[in-house]
């Protein structure tokens, strides 16, 4: 090599036999294309390898689902392409499919201390992003889009860790292709073909389709209650001279994985409701908060405490939320899978002393206003418009806050029920689990979320991963490591008025 040339990979030649459909301009957002995710579950059963890629395999020969064998492609214009193969064999496979066998218990591996574990009491575990990649993830695993764009790599890199008495799991794709709920829809597919239930394996929609964009027409992102709000010009200089601020005092950051007994969340929940009873005028309809929005009514008021940030700071707490029942509700009501990206945010803006002073029932009623008014259709258009112009004009979505704001964003997982997975049908020689429920066999006790991110993280990211078999809730914040000190002493709070 020259001392003035470069090695510059090169894609593949294109296929003539390939289907080319374009990667939709919701789907190919910058930050999508940054962010390389693995989701990652533990079976405390031996499933059986082979059973699981036969049965994705088939998934592949059903209609529409062999799109999921497409390979990503980047145009002359900068725009991504979805090429799928006339059909699948064992040089171009419609998925990676690769196996790690151990003959021992998984727990004689000496990794395994480092997975999550129930507790009887509220607990900050090890380091999530240090387990799921030392265990669950082979070492040639994909991590950014030049990796699928650079190779024939399928959409999902399928990776089976096999030991004597448990299963590994992991599934590594690209946010371009879809997030948790349509993930969901993906794994609720697969166990079917699994289980011998093919004839509930719905159509498969949303790879090279544009049915978001389509449901933006003939609204005005003006409508959008933020739309004014949003960080353009001066105010995104201001967010990034407060990120890099933030930056500089907190340089590392560490995501961690948070096991909490369901009785502790049910109390939470409970004297929230109580407390916005009593407050409520006569003849109001009784409140309604959900066990999410407790929960992460706690862990926004945790973070800011942890973070010792200023009380008159801003605070912008950004709640993922699902638009399928509101936007796609043939897709909601009926077994159509629409798999493409769909979700939106719910903003909830108030100062770091408002989190801090208001009791838990109030910052949680909050969040469910915010995200009641944005779960609308008309604000779920609107703000699918205004997302619609940033995208079209620097390929980079839209949000609207102060730009000084602390940042809390968090997706919750639970709607998604990634702990009622059903890979039953795979299962070697079902047992019956200690202190659990036979019924519970072939689904996962624990969940793992990791992410490869191309540039930096400038949020502070968490999910309420759901709730497992035995009623535990489970949650993941990566948060800057010198705030987990501070994190900790506020879960033995919470333990000890538990008690």
């Amino acid at each position: 090599m020259g001392f003035f040339t470069t090695d510059k990979p090169v894609a593949p030649p294109r296929v003539p036999t390939d289907t080319v459909l374009p990667v939709s301009l919701w789907d190919s957002a910058n930050i999508r294309r940054k962010w390389c995710l693995h989701y990652c579950f533990r079976f405390n059963d031996v499933l059986d390898p082979g059973e699981l890629h036969n049965s994705l395999e088939r998934l592949m020969q059903i209609g529409e689902w062999r799109r999921l064998g497409a390979r990503i492609r980047m145009n002359s214009n900068g725009g991504l392409e979805y090429h799928i193969p006339e059909r699948y064999d064992e040089s171009r496979p419609g998925f990676e499919f690769n196996v790690t066998n151990y003959d021992i218990p998984l727990e004689s591996h000496y990794l395994a201390e480092k997975l999550p574990r129930a507790t009887a009491q509220p607990s900050v575990q090890g380091c999530q992003e240090e387990a799921v990649r030392s265990l669950f993830l082979h070492p040639q695993h994909p991590r950014t889009l030049d990796d699928w764009l650079f190779s024939d790599r399928p959409l999902l890199d399928i990776h089976v860790v096999a030991f004597e008495d448990a299963t590994l799991v992991s599934v590594t794709f690209m946010h371009i292709l879809t997030g948790a709920s349509g993930m969901r829809l993906i794994l609720r597919a697969w166990s079917n073909v699994l289980n011998g239930r093919e004839d509930e394996v719905g159509q498969l929609k949303g790879i090279g389709e544009d049915l978001l964009t389509d449901q933006s027409n003939g609204s005005e992102p003006t409508e959008y209650a933020h739309y004014d709000n949003r960080v353009t010009g001066i105010k995104k200089w201001v967010f990034a001279i407060c990120a890099l601020w933030d930056k500089f005092w907190y340089p590392s950051v560490e995501s961690r994985v948070i096991c909490i007994p369901g009785p502790y969340v049910d109390k939470l929940r409970n004297e929230g409701i109580e407390e916005l009873s009593h407050a409520a005028a006569p003849g109001q309809p009784s409140p309604f908060i959900s066990h999410g929005d407790v929960l992460l009514s706690w862990g926004a008021r945790t973070i800011v405490k942890a973070r010792g940030a200023f009380p008159s700071r801003p605070l912008a707490v950004f709640n993922t939320f699902n638009v399928r029942p509101t936007l796609l509700q043939k897709s909601a009501s009926d077994n159509t899978a629409f798999i493409a990206n769909a979700c939106l945010m719910s903003p909830t803006f108030l100062s770091v002393g408002d989190a801090l002073n208001l009791s838990l029932g109030q910052v949680a009623s909050q969040f469910r206003a915010s995200l009641v008014e944005e779960r609308t259709k008309a604000q779920s258009q609107a703000q699918l418009a205004m997302k619609r112009e940033a995208l079209v004009a620097n390929g980079s979505t839209a949000f609207g806050m102060d730009p000084r704001s602390v940042v809390i964003g968090c997706t919750n997982f639970h709607q998604a029920r990634f702990f009622d997975i059903d890979f039953s049908s795979a299962v070697r020689c079902p047992k019956r689990h200690s202190g659990g429920p036979s019924e519970r066999i072939g689904r996962p006790v624990c969940m793992l979320v990791g992410r490869d991110v191309a540039g930096p993280d400038l949020w502070t990211m968490g999910n309420v991963l759901g709730k497992d078999g035995d009623g535990n809730w489970w949650l993941t914040w990566k948060l800057p490591t010198q705030t987990w000190p501070a994190f900790q002493r506020e879960l033995e709070s919470l333990r000890a008025e538990g008690r």
